[in-house]
């Protein structure tokens, strides 16, 4: 599937060298199905950040820094690799990992009082 993204997603590597096509990565899945697994098991976002930190799984962040992939934002070199609610909450709900990949989907939020819509694409995998 082509991908339209600006940043490499946890758990995929992209294809060559073009970054519009990606595949599970091997090494960084096993670590994405272990939250799902937690969060299906009911575990807390603590318990499921202190199990991560406690194993010495690879941050998002650190994975890139690791593997040299271009920084989106160069802010994040050298920051601490410590996993943390954010970062957990936000593999679990990206639908990308459902093998969903979303666009042209309507979607409301509100920005300074004021109602907006914006477009996300959607397609299956």
């Amino acid at each position: 599937m082509e991908y339209q993204g600006k940043r490499n997603i946890y758990g995929y590597k992209f294809i060559g060298t073009s970054e519009k096509y990606f595949e599970v990565d091997e090494e960084t899945v096993r670590i994405v199905r272990k939250i799902f697994q937690m969060s299906l098991e009911k575990n807390s976002l603590e318990n499921v950040i202190d199990f991560l930190n406690i194993n010495n799984c690879k941050t998002p962040a650190e994975y890139i820094e690791f593997n040299n992939q271009i920084f989106s934002n160069q802010n994040m070199k050298g920051m601490d690799y410590l996993w943390d609610v954010r970062m957990v909450r936000r593999i679990l709900r990206n639908r990308l990992y459902t093998g969903e990949l979303e666009w042209n989907r309507r979607e409301s939020y509100y920005e300074e009082g004021e109602r907006k819509q914006r477009v996300v694409h959607k397609t299956k995998l």
